[in-house]
C-alpha cells in the first residue's frame, strides 16, 4: 500500500477510516454538473474502484 506523497505505508501508519456521512458525501459529488468518478476518487485520495463499490452499495441500500 502507498501513501498518499507514493511512499510506502510503514506498520505504524492506518488505513483511511471513513465515517458514513462522509462516503455519502463524496459519492453525491459524483452526481454534480461536471464531475466523474475518477475525478472525484482522486480528489479525496481514493481509488475509483472504492468509490465505484460505495456507489453501487448506495443504490442497493436505497
Amino acid at each position: 500500500m502507498r501513501s498518499q506523497d507514493g511512499g510506502t505505508l510503514s506498520g505504524s501508519q492506518r488505513r483511511r477510516r471513513w465515517i458514513r456521512q462522509e462516503k455519502d458525501l463524496i459519492v453525491e459529488e459524483v452526481y454534480l454538473p461536471g464531475m466523474s468518478l475518477s475525478l472525484v476518487a482522486r480528489r479525496h485520495g481514493i481509488g475509483a474502484g472504492q468509490l465505484f463499490t460505495w456507489r453501487r452499495l448506495m443504490r442497493r441500500a436505497r
